[in-house]
């Protein structure tokens, strides 16, 4: 599929030149989940949130966490939800502008690291899902992304 290798390409070009314009001293720092979509949290009965699933756990970019939210509401086209969200998080804590600014650089971002995430454990995982339906909806995706870029 030479057309998405060139875009993949051209999208993390773009991506590196807003990484290095990105005003990372003002974007907040410190413990972030790492996969933060939504599937990892459930609501117990008394209506607190659990978290579960560390493995990406580590410091980073709160903008970061918030972006992987908004990736899994974009890719099952839940705007809603993400609105919802975004307005439930705020009545708790404020997202500095800077780091709103930064969400849709780090969901493109996200994007690729899932498709590499699932190219490179394709060999643990098995091979069935990686067809022309997988990469047609994915790179649709992503240049959806890279268009709001």
């Amino acid at each position: 599929r030479p057309e998405d290798r060139a875009y993949l390409l051209h999208i993390v070009n773009v991506i590196k030149k807003q990484l290095d314009d990105l005003p990372v001293s003002e974007l907040e720092w410190g413990a972030c989940h790492g996969d933060f979509h939504g599937g990892n949290a459930r609501v117990t009965k008394d209506m607190q949130v659990v978290f579960f699933d560390f493995d990406c756990c580590g410091p980073g970019w709160r903008a970061y966490d918030i972006a992987v939210f908004r990736w899994a509401r974009a890719l099952n086209q839940e705007e809603k939800v993400w609105e919802d969200f975004l307005a439930g998080y705020m009545q708790h804590r404020i997202i500095r502008a800077p780091d709103l600014a930064a969400v849709p650089l780090f969901v493109a971002m996200r994007q690729i690291w899932v498709l590499g995430v699932h190219t490179s454990n394709a060999p643990h995982w098995g091979y069935d899902f990686l067809n022309r339906r997988y990469f047609d909806k994915n790179m649709q995706f992503l240049r959806e992304l890279g268009d709001a870029l």
